[in-house]
């Protein structure tokens, strides 16, 4: 029997996504990948970060799984068609925390200050009170087809459209959006919140409008990507 041959360095899926061995995918069943969609080395995505499944009522001292693990059929990461996400990038979804928790947290935190002893009864209360704090909420981040994000890119985002390029090394910061036919330039930080119009070009730190896409732009060629990756 003639030897087997080496492994290739991508697992292709029934629905033609190629995953490299070397990545890093927490949650797979709270990621969604559209088809045909290229994961090269070292790309980790966290879609063990999702909303939490419910909320429940609490009570000094009582815990909830449910709290810190979405539900089974949560969409944490959603990655769409002939997408490339190349060596290095991170996709971790958005964290918002109400603006009600830190306030409470400061207004916790300065009575207890107060308090010059430590008895059962006052840890209690503060173990009571930090129980009702509301909690952090990751969001969902969507991925539209035909998009390049580029090695080492870190990507907080809530919604990336179609035929968007990310540069290397750029960073995409919480609930950001952007739109159609965007470009990000390398090394670029995009601040938290920024919503992007479609068909422009950022850059700098933090980024900001440098132009607009090139007349003529046709785009991201997933399809071409994808076939060259074996």
């Amino acid at each position: 029997m003639p030897p087997k041959g080496p492994k290739s360095e991508f697992i292709e899926t029934d629905t033609g996504n190629k995953v490299s061995r070397r990545s890093q995918i927490h949650g797979t069943q709270h990621i969604v990948l559209g088809g045909r969609t290229v994961i090269h080395a070292d790309v980790c995505i966290r879609g063990d970060l999702a909303r939490p499944a419910h909320v429940p009522s609490r009570t000094a001292g009582a815990t909830d799984a449910a709290t810190t693990r979405g539900a089974p059929n949560q969409v944490s990461v959603s990655v769409g068609r002939y997408t490339i996400l190349s060596p290095g990038v991170i996709l971790k979804p958005s964290i918002r925390t109400p603006a009600s928790s830190s306030s409470h947290a400061r207004s916790v935190s300065s009575s207890t200050l107060v308090v010059p002893t430590t008895t059962d009864s006052s840890a209690a209360t503060a173990q009571s009170s930090a129980a009702l704090l509301p909690p952090s909420t990751f969001i969902p981040q969507s991925i539209s087809p035909q998009t390049l994000i580029s090695p080492d890119a870190i990507v907080h985002a809530a919604t990336i459209g179609s035929n968007v390029v990310v540069g290397k090394g750029a960073y995409i910061g919480k609930m950001v959006v952007l739109k159609d036919n965007v470009m990000v330039l390398e090394g670029a930080v995009v601040p938290d919140g920024m919503v992007v119009p479609s068909g422009w070009v950022i850059g700098g730190r933090p980024a900001r409008y440098v132009g607009d896409v090139p007349i003529g732009w046709e785009g991201v060629d997933g399809r071409g990507l994808w076939r060259v990756v074996k």
